[in-house]
């Protein structure tokens, strides 16, 4: 069965046939195992860079500025808190003369979400990343996610991260209809049902079809959503239909203390107090475990279990 990183690999190697004339570039993206198989097989300009990603990300957004097209592809986004500088000192005093802005810049980054797996191997969370900068991210689990995604966003005008979870890569690839999206596709339906909400943050859609089939047992219909860090604020359809079920299931497998996820509760909560809102998060002392298996207890029942806590808002 084709499996995450393959079918995310594959559909990066089309993207770079079709655009033509993009830069793609990145530490060894093109030898040894072309970070871990992302970046093997892409067409075009790829061109290997030493290690200094305050560069990278500087020469980027130096070729958008003068309408060029770059990709850069990152091994793990913990290395991008190296170019913060630019990402959001740069990155902002190009958003002051957006006529100017005219090309585009793209950083593919593999998040390390097994479990802390060395000093620079703990960043799991793109939202807290972009909500520095504002800028727009995006972290698709499922195949018809990213397909939508790499076709808005990569080689487009502007700037945007994408990343894409190491822990997924061996799992087989979700294939899911997209029912509804959100503009700009930051947020994404890719199941029906009436009686309840459940949105997943960051990359725990496997954990979320798992719940909905849990609550299918019990005779409960719950509709799927993943938000993705570009479009928190752009879900009110979301909103709406957690306030229509008054039954609001949030998961989020990121570490942050606060994440989107609260901040959806709250605004669910301030229309309709009597939703009953749950918020499932990673426990924070099992991020220093590194297999993937501190997952499987997700659902469980006790107030703490394994990998995740339930916390009823």
């Amino acid at each position: 069965m084709p499996h995450y990183l393959g079918e995310m690999n594959r559909m990066l190697v089309e993207k770079s046939r079709e655009l033509g004339g993009v830069l793609h570039y990145g530490e060894n993206i093109d030898k040894g195992s072309c970070l871990c198989g992302i970046a093997r097989g892409l067409a075009g300009r790829v061109v290997n860079v030493g290690n200094c990603e305050n560069l990278h990300a500087g020469l980027g957004l130096g070729m958008m500025l003068n309408g060029g097209r770059a990709v850069l592809y990152v091994k793990q986004l913990d290395f991008l808190l190296l170019a913060l500088d630019q990402l959001v000192n740069t990155y902002n005093l190009i958003r002051a003369m957006p006529q100017a802005a005219t090309g585009s810049f793209t950083i593919i980054a593999i998040v390390c979400d097994q479990g802390y797996q060395g000093p620079q191997s703990s960043l799991d969370v793109l939202a807290g990343m972009c909500s520095l900068g504002r800028l727009r991210g995006f972290s698709p689990a499922s195949v018809e996610e990213a397909r939508v995604i790499f076709a808005r966003e990569i080689g487009q005008p502007g700037f945007r991260i994408i990343a894409l979870s190491q822990r997924l890569f061996d799992s087989e690839a979700i294939r899911l209809e997209i029912v509804n999206q959100g503009r700009d596709a930051t947020w994404f339906q890719l199941e029906r049902g009436d009686q309840a909400t459940v949105v997943c943050f960051n990359f725990s859609l496997p954990q979320g079809l798992e719940l909905r089939q849990r609550l299918a047992v019990s005779g409960t219909e719950a509709a799927v959503f993943t938000v993705h860090p570009a479009g928190l604020r752009d879900c009110p359809e979301i909103v709406a239909h957690a306030v229509r079920g008054k039954r609001l299931f949030l998961l989020d497998d990121g570490k942050e203390a606060i994440s989107g996820a609260h901040e959806l509760a709250h605004r669910v909560l301030a229309i309709e107090p009597a939703c009953r809102v749950t918020l499932m998060q990673r426990d924070p002392a099992a991020g220093y475990g590194v297999s993937s298996d501190r997952f499987d207890p997700f659902f469980d029942t006790s107030p703490r279990v394994g990998a995740m806590e339930w916390l009823h808002v």
